[in-house]
């Protein structure tokens, strides 16, 4: 086996999805690769579907995880989560660690050691990049997460504001129920509002979506897209939305920045003041920025780039010999 990709989570959510992705386009291009994941997610359920090579390890940090990866004889690693990473680090085997997320790694002394140990990061965005080099980890490659536009007709159901992602406090759903208020009450009356995702079902204004797979007929469907996240990796729903060409408003947080650049409306993180001015400014965006935006992250945000992008470091890990 040549590439072994490790992720440690049952939960299907951004990395996840990112991952599947990433594993069929190296498949496609001619790699030997598999994917070591615990049987009770839909990851596992997923690749079963799609015909990769699967391994079976139990959720979370282990040894029985590190011992069954390590009988795997693959020649280089690839952890996708913090569990996956701290699993793989206990092995000589080159491993490559790809963070998605924009969080600061922990200052103790495992922590420390365990981030010294890959031969590569791959971050997600730069701003993922540079959490990583401000704390002297690395070295790190910047390979932006990427997938293809959403398809499907417009949904019937989709709110006129409309946010993507699980019910968690990092996504700043409650900064858009507040915002949705304060609309109702001055200039967007009777305003609609909904969040499709993972988690429990959000109280009033906001109506709760669930789970979907008609994620492009959501954003079809939607006057104004909203990512009011507190922290974020990249922002895969801010690359769907604008990829259809949708007006997106998002927090200028973490990777966001790079993805909606000038073709979007930025705010500050927290702020409901700014989100609801911003969710205004968002509805008279031109269609010629907006097909501008479509086009840019289209091509530098693709499934195409990310795999790529990953299987150079790969390469460069492969060639180096580093453990």
């Amino acid at each position: 086996m040549e590439i072994l990709h490790v992720d440690s989570a049952t939960e299907w959510r951004g990395g996840q999805q990112l991952l599947l992705r990433l594993v069929l386009g190296q498949a496609a291009a001619g790699r030997d690769v598999a994917v070591a994941c615990p049987p009770a997610g839909r990851l596992w359920a997923e690749l079963g579907r799609a015909g990769v090579a699967r391994v079976a390890v139990p959720a979370g940090a282990s040894a029985r995880a590190a011992a069954r990866i390590a009988r795997c004889g693959a020649r280089v690693h690839v952890a996708h989560t913090s569990h996956a990473h701290g699993n793989c680090a206990l092995l000589s085997t080159p491993l490559i660690v790809h963070r998605w997320v924009d969080a600061v790694p922990g200052r103790g002394l495992l922590s420390r050691w365990k981030y010294r140990r890959p031969a590569h990061f791959v971050a997600c965005s730069a701003a993922v990049a540079r959490v990583l080099r401000n704390q002297g980890f690395g070295p790190v490659t910047v390979v932006h997460g990427g997938t293809n536009p959403p398809t499907g007709p417009a949904a019937a159901d989709a709110p006129a504001l409309l946010a993507l992602g699980a019910h968690v406090p990092h996504k700043g759903h409650d900064l858009l129920a507040a915002a949705v208020t304060r609309l109702r009450a001055g200039a967007w009356p009777g305003v609609e509002a909904g969040v499709a995702g993972p988690g429990p079902v959000h109280p009033p204004p906001l109506r709760s979506l669930g789970q979907r797979e008609d994620v492009g007929g959501l954003l079809r469907g939607c006057a104004v897209f909203v990512q009011p996240s507190r922290s974020e990796g990249l922002g895969m729903a801010v690359v769907e939305a604008m990829m259809l060409g949708r007006p997106v408003v998002a927090s200028r947080v973490g990777g966001i920045p790079e993805v909606v650049q000038d073709d979007g409306v930025l705010v500050e993180p927290g702020d409901v003041d700014a989100l609801v001015e911003g969710i205004l400014a968002a509805r008279n965006i031109s269609a010629e920025r907006r097909a501008r935006g479509a086009a840019r992250v289209c091509r530098d945000f693709s499934t195409a780039a990310m795999v790529a992008g990953a299987l150079a470091v790969v390469d460069r890990v492969l060639r180096s010999g580093r453990t």
